[in-house]
């Protein structure tokens, strides 16, 4: 069912990118009333958006700097070392890496990057599709077990539809268990609030998994 739910994110974005009518296509997933579901079916949102949101903005002009700067993509590094950093690492195998990121927005927030490098999402191939549906199996169950499966949104980060970005981004999806309320010093600033450190998250998503799959918790 993952597999094929991602694998239909990857078709639309490579039909939005051959249409070429709008800047972004937004693929989202949201799980749980509190995350802004409308229904309990397992589905992904497509938004077609005149503008390339602020957040992928940041990371497109981030991501350029980086490589003018030290010569490489910056994701592609990331998946170097959160492999090496077994206490934020949640899962990895040939193709993808799971992991809580350093200075996590939201509480046991995740990404889950592949280690092939590639901008545009609308190009994945099956194995990325079967490794990233994979990946997603395994926070999402590890979530379920050791926060009884909180609301969550789920966000496609890809290339936008008409810019060229093939060798300064890097696809990958964020997974943001929503365990908080916003709180006003959040709007007011812009800046998250997080309680929980990645290691911490880590920690608890592994050990109480880990526990249940013994049968010893």
């Amino acid at each position: 069912m993952i597999e094929a739910l991602v694998g239909e994110a990857r078709a639309a974005v490579a039909e939005a990118r051959e249409a070429g009518q709008t800047e972004y296509l937004q693929v989202v997933q949201n799980w749980g009333a509190q995350a802004g579901a409308r229904t309990n079916h397992l589905c992904l949102d497509l938004y077609d958006l005149p503008q390339i949101p602020h957040r992928i903005g940041e990371e497109l002009g981030g991501a350029a700097r980086f490589v003018i700067r030290e010569g490489e993509c910056p994701y592609c590094r990331l998946v170097r070392e959160e492999s090496r950093r077994p206490d934020r690492l949640v899962w990895e195998d040939d193709a993808s890496v799971a992991f809580a990121p350093y200075a996590s927005r939201s509480p046991f927030e995740a990404w889950i990057v592949p280690r092939r490098h590639d901008a545009d999402f609308g190009r994945a191939t099956r194995t990325d599709i079967a490794a990233t549906a994979e990946a997603l199996r395994q926070v999402l169950t590890r979530l379920a077990t050791s926060l009884d499966g909180p609301p969550y949104n789920l966000v496609l980060h890809t290339a936008p539809l008409r810019e060229q970005v093939d060798a300064t981004y890097h696809w990958h999806w964020e997974i943001h268990p929503r365990l908080r309320e916003i709180a006003g010093l959040e709007l007011g600033t812009g800046l998250p609030v997080n309680p929980v450190s990645p290691e911490d998250a880590v920690e608890e998503l592994l050990g109480r998994a880990e526990l249940a799959v013994d049968g010893t918790g």
